[in-house]
């Protein structure tokens, strides 16, 4: 508390200059004469400072530690008042906690008085209460005088005192502090002396009267304490107006005005925003709390527990003495040597530590009641307790800033009161049930060792999560590019964002989270209080209140209400709907048991004190467990849609609906297996009975039949289950590729091109593969598992609840190694899953590309790559392997411990008597069903995580929209074939330069067409020409809707493309390509694809016109020979042939030829060139290289750089001598040469490159 002091003058030293004209201004307008405050004036480092350094030590002896030492009147005070231990140990906890959630009240009182004011109203109230304890005749009284009374009296004088403290001392203000912290150890060193002459001399009653007239003292040690400025005093005249306006008002407006004001200063002092914005500060805060709730017991029960076991009482009050004395010569140095710079950052470590030796150091009383014994324990206390002490404010103030501290520590006192309050009175009830004090230590080193703990793991997990957000956001700079860096002038460079309060941005909710876990421990402590505030009732009531099943469910009813208030005021919307499960199941997990016990089994307990400690536990595990489980198997809906595994499996059981009945059958089959099996070791104990004599000859009979029947019954709906799932397993299959599979065919080209077809394949064959078995066999094993362990879980239950109990621990302990383990195999499991993609797709890359690797001599630099690849997937089965071998190891350690620790339990319960020896091998044959179980159900459900995420790829395909318009319903009756280019701008999407088009404008990009403006006209061929990459091709994939173009639009008669049905528009167009795909099928296949009613003649029809009727009769099978996998049995010009007929019997009325004759000779080149201009209102749009085919074109279009140049006639474009002129001179002059040089053709092949 020493520390207080500094932490005023560093608040008035930051707010002193913001906030000293707006005090003045407001002086002036009261009328009043307003001081410098202190942090206004110079500190004098000395001179009265010393003086109120002493009354600041004084004050602190008086108070801080008066509480500790009221265990000397302890026994007097049960045997005056007939009370308990219990009874009597509230009046120190309540003088203990009033002591400190006074503390916003005594700060409010120090902004309107100052400190000096307030340390002697202080000193009045505490003098005045004890004065009046030894006038009381009831336990209670004594509760209002000594507790709440002289409580609020150590309230008012110490805080002030620490404070007004700081505004003298600056530079000297270590030291300062080192020497008031020794007040405290001082008190302690004489009150229990002076507490024990004054109970041997005048008895409680005057001994406490004396206590009161000491405690005056505070009042002349507040008088000392002057402040730095002048006094607050009035002037008349502002005294005048400023009471006028308030006596004109009534009282209800005056108790409103000070209600409000009252109200609004605790407000300022009570830090909620801040626990719930700095996690740092909720850790430390509930850690703390927690601490306190065994932190100063062992001062109150040493001296009863001393003089209990026969030690006099001056012996025992030297022990109290010499833990002042401890105090007085380590608390100043420690806080001087932790204050060194190397001590920074790890202050809460230290603290840590200090804390966990101070809870293990109770248990030394355990051992023996003797004077070395406690000596010795109160040696290693008192070290510890030293440095707790010097440490506790000091890691808050590096948890929270400066100005935020006294609200702060605000908060934290009122927390600490509540578990101040009841700690002494709690283990005042454990000695009263049990009359040994040696239990009260034994759980004060629990509770404290818990919160050492808690703290200790919560900070270093911060800090790794602080460290890793640190690295991370220094990556991110480092790999920012010099572009990014680039800014105007007066710009500034925005700093990358680091997220340092997750409760802020919450998104999943995931239990793995830290703000999730602390709120989990919140609420769990909350909850711990209430059922420790029943049990203290219950206790206290001595059987005259009975906790009945009704009452029972009261209790829970109001608990649940109570929690899921505290968690929707105080928690984020996100987290507190995620807890709200969680909440109902650790209410309402004990009734509903106890219901089960007292309807089900014969003879239900009916609920008595005694098994508290059993019902928290049971409920905070069981509800904890089941709400992990429905939380892994049955997600949020406000989860997003990002494929977290969980989501995904609930999406393939949706995709069961059609199989439901298959399902619902193999459910109530598993159900009635699961029944039934877990029915047959009951039986098996029942024979072992038998054959031990404890049974007639009938019994044992009976039990045969019975496990015969089970088992029976067993085998038979297990067959069946397995089949059902089995049926619905192939269904299942079927349905997903079918889907994926038509999904993939509306795709745009674009996808295509992104997407490499071996991944594709993969997909579709062996993902959805995967899919069918993390439904048809995961989830049976894991719903079979599943209800076997929850109806073993009765059958246990009804054996022995205590070898339950003990089951219970592996699970927690089970579930959290599976956690680390599904976290790496799901990490492992997707490298893996790509690796086997890249693999297939590398090989199936070879394999078709064969000709062209032999080609180039590449097998040795292919069989490298695949080995590497190999090798990549070596890497991670090897790392797989040797994490699942540590995990089994890990698992099976953890599964021989608790087997061995329930044959030692269960040893025991046959000896008293409790259970027979069928029911122990029952009971082991149970455990082991149950653990096996229970690795299945956390084995199983990493298994499905691993097999779901080969469903995460296919959901993405499945739930791909194509990035096109979607086509409209438009049919004409008589299509005309105009076709209109309007201002159409194109950059394919899937090539590097186009992703600019992200992030910049359209002219900064080359474009494959830009503007493009043409007409094509029915009835007319026009012909597009140019060198290659001029945009001819890309505008024949507008026309066929292959892209959207980014500007502009394709119009047909007028009407954008988008409007015409889709299978009409493609009945009414086709293409030929110069390389044309051919189908694995029959050349009847080929040529009529995509047509539904078409005869052989037609076939035969169309063959004939495109030149390839005569080698498809040459070929074995004729019209039905398999041209193979993408027509490798034909040569080039066959394929065109066939490519040309499948066009010819579809009479299109836009037919376009994107160099459709390349690869025949002359002689098939003119009758194909014949057959497909013959046709009269055909719009025909041409590419080719050819000059005759251009010269014989109507309309002749130039295109460059994806512009179009010019177009017209030809001779209309040889008159202008434009970019076509040039280039059909040069290519002419060249064509002219070659002609020279051949004799074998009578044509020349022109080629405008």
């Amino acid at each position: 508390y020493s520390q207080l002091a500094e932490m005023g003058t560093r608040v008035n030293h930051h707010q002193s200059e913001e906030s000293c004209d707006a005090d003045l201004a407001e002086a002036d307008m009261e009328g009043t004469v307003t001081p410098l405050s202190p942090a206004h004036l110079d500190a004098p480092d000395g001179g009265w400072g010393w003086v109120v350094l002493v009354a600041t030590i004084l004050v602190l002896a008086l108070t801080l530690a008066f509480p500790s030492c009221m265990g000397i009147f302890y026994t007097d005070l049960q045997i005056e008042f007939s009370a308990s231990n219990s009874e009597t140990s509230w009046v120190p906890s309540i003088m203990t906690a009033v002591l400190h959630a006074g503390g916003p009240l005594c700060s409010v009182l120090v902004e309107h008085f100052g400190c000096r004011a307030t340390v002697m109203m202080g000193g009045v109230l505490s003098g005045l209460g004890m004065a009046a304890s030894s006038f009381t005749h009831s336990i209670i009284e004594l509760y209002i005088t000594a507790g709440v009374i002289t409580g609020l009296g150590f309230c008012f004088s110490f805080q002030p005192a620490v404070t007004i403290l700081g505004h003298y001392f600056v530079r000297r203000r270590a030291f300062a502090n080192a020497m008031s912290s020794t007040g405290t150890a001082l008190g302690l060193c004489v009150l229990p002396f002076l507490g024990h002459y004054l109970h041997s001399e005048l008895g409680w009653r005057g001994s406490f009267l004396v206590l009161g007239a000491v405690l005056l003292n505070c009042c002349v040690c507040g008088a000392v304490m002057r402040p730095l400025g002048p006094q607050k005093h009035r002037a008349a005249k502002g005294n005048n107006n400023g009471t006028k306006p308030l006596a004109k008002k009534g009282i209800k407006e005056q108790m409103w005005v000070a209600w409000r004001t009252l109200t609004s200063s605790f407000r300022r002092h009570m830090a909620f925003d801040l626990f719930c914005s700095n996690q740092r500060f909720r850790v430390y805060a509930l850690g703390i709390t927690w601490m306190m709730l065994g932190f100063v017991v062992p001062l109150v029960f040493l001296v009863p527990y001393a003089t209990d076991n026969g030690m006099e009482q001056s012996r025992a009050a030297l022990l109290l003495s010499i833990l002042g004395f401890i105090n007085i010569f380590v608390r100043p140095p420690a806080g001087l040597l932790f204050g060194l710079s190397w001590f920074k950052g790890r202050h809460v470590y230290v603290f840590s530590i200090a804390l966990l030796l101070n809870g293990l150091s109770n248990s030394i009383c355990c051992i023996a009641p003797t004077f070395p014994v406690l000596l010795v324990y109160v040696l290693t206390y008192g070290l510890s307790m030293s440095v707790v002490g010097s440490l506790m404010f000091t890691v808050l103030m590096d948890i929270v800033e400066m100005s935020c501290f006294p609200s702060a520590l605000g908060l934290l006192a009122i927390m600490e009161s509540f578990t101040l309050l009841i700690g002494p009175p709690l283990a005042g009830s454990l000695v009263d049930s049990t009359g040994l004090y040696t239990y009260v230590f034994l759980a004060c080193s629990i509770t404290v060792a818990l919160s050492a703990l808690f703290l200790m793991l919560s900070f270093y997990w911060l800090d790794r999560r602080d460290k890793a957000l640190k690295e991370a956001s220094s990556t991110h700079v480092s790999t920012v590019t010099p572009e990014a860096h680039v800014v105007g002038v007066g710009e500034k460079v925005k700093e990358p964002a680091i997220e340092t309060e997750p409760i802020t941005t919450f998104m999943m909710a995931d239990p793995g989270s830290g703000s999730v876990w602390h709120a989990y421990g919140a609420l769990l402590f909350l909850d711990l209080i209430l059922w420790l505030t029943l049990f203290t009732a219950l206790l206290w009531s001595q059987g005259a209140f009975l906790m009945n099943l009704t009452w029972l469910w009261v209790f829970r009813a109001f608990s649940w209400l109570l929690l899921h208030t505290v968690s929707s005021a105080t928690l984020h919307k996100t987290i507190h709907n995620l807890l709200k499960p969680w909440v109902a199941l650790l209410c309402f997990v004990p009734p509903v048991y106890d219901m089960v016990q007292t309807l089900v089994l014969s003879g239900g307990c009916g609920f008595s004190p005694v098994p508290v400690p059993v019902m928290v536990a049971l409920s905070a595990v069981t509800g904890t467990l089941i709400h992990l489980m429905w939380d892994k198997a049955f997600p949020s809906k406000k989860v997003k849609k990002e494929q977290e595994a969980k989501v995904l499996l609930m999406r393939v059981i949706r995709y069961s609906k059609p199989d439901y009945l298959h399902l619902a059958a193999a459910f109530f089959f598993l159900i009635l297996a699961a029944i039934f099996e877990s029915s047959i070791p009951y039986y098996v104990g029942k024979i072992v009975d038998g054959l031990s004599g404890e049974y007639k000859h009938d019994s044992f009979l009976w039990a045969i039949a019975y496990m015969s029947f089970y088992s029976f019954g067993s085998s038979m709906f297990g067959g069946l289950r397995g089949g059902m799932f089995m049926c619905s397993l192939s269904r299942l299959n079927k349905r997903i590729r079918h889907m994926l599979f038509q999904n993939l065919l509306k795709q745009d080209i674009i996808f295509f091109e992104e997407n490499k077809p071996g991944s594709l394949t993969s997909r579709l064959v062996s993902d959805t593969d995967k899919m069918g078995r993390s439904i048809a066999m995961n989830v049976n094993v894991f719903l079979r598992s599943l209800v076997k362990t929850c109806s073993m879980l009765v059958q246990m239950l009804s054996l022995s609840w205590q070898l339950t109990l003990l089951t219970f621990v592996e699970m927690p302990l089970l579930a959290v190694l599976q956690n680390f383990y599904n976290i790496h195999y799901q990490k492992t499991s997707r490298e893996l899953q790509n690796s086997m993609a890249e693999i297939e797709q590398l090989a199936t890359s070879v394999i078709r590309s064969v000709k062209m690797v032999r080609s180039f001599r590449a097998e040795a630099q292919e069989l490298k790559r695949y080995q590497e690849a190999l090798d990549k997937k070596l890497q991670i089965l090897r790392r797989k392997g040797i994490f699942s071998a540590v995990h089994l190891l890990l698992r099976r350690c953890l599964t021989l411990g608790l087997r061995v620790a329930m044959l030692l339990l269960g040893h025991r319960l046959i000896s008293s008597g409790q259970l027979s020896s069928g029911s122990i091998l029952a009971f082991v044959l149970y455990q082991k069903d149950m653990s096996t179980n229970m690795r299945q159900l956390v084995y199983v459900y990493g298994d499905i995580l691993n097999t779901v995420w080969s469903a995460e790829k296919v959901f993405m395909l499945l739930d791909r929209k194509p990035n096109m318009q979607e086509a409209g319903d438009w049919v004409p009756e008589n299509l005309e074939g105009r076709i209109t280019f309007d201002n159409v701008t194109l950059s394919y999407p899937s090539r590097p330069e186009s992703k600019a088009l992200e992030k910049t404008c359209l002219n900064h990009v080359k474009l494959s067409c830009q503007s493009v403006s043409i007409e094509l006209n029915p009835g007319k061929m026009t012909a597009l020409v140019g060198p290659s990459g001029g945009g001819k091709s890309s505008c024949v994939s507008l026309l066929q809707k292959f892209y959207e173009p980014q500007q502009g639009q394709v119009l047909l008669d007028n009407k954008p493309l988008n409007e015409y049905q889709h299978q009409y528009l493609c009945s009414q167009m086709a293409a030929v390509s110069q390389n044309p795909v051919l189908f694995s099928g029959s050349v009847k296949y080929n040529i009529a694809y995509g047509l539904r009613d078409c005869t052989t003649e037609q076939v035969q029809e169309a063959a004939e016109k495109a030149n390839a009727h005569e080698f498809t009769c040459r070929m074995d099978k004729g019209y039905d020979t398999d041209v193979g996998e993408s027509g490798r049995s034909l040569s080039s010009g066959q394929k065109q042939c066939i490519a040309i007929a499948r066009v010819l019997i579809r009479n299109p009325k836009i037919l376009i030829l994107d160099e459709a004759t390349s690869n025949l000779d002359i002689n098939t080149q003119h009758t194909v060139q014949k057959v497909l201009s013959g046709s009269k209102g055909q719009t025909v749009l041409v590419i080719a290289h050819r000059l005759k085919t251009i010269e014989r074109a109507d309309h002749i279009i130039y295109m460059e750089g994806g512009k179009v140049k010019e177009q017209g006639t030809h001779e209309q474009l040889m008159a202008q001598k434009g970019p076509y002129f040039h280039l059909r001179e040069k290519l002419f002059t060249e064509d002219s040469e070659k002609e020279g040089k051949s004799t074998i053709h009578g044509s020349t092949e022109m080629n405008l490159k």
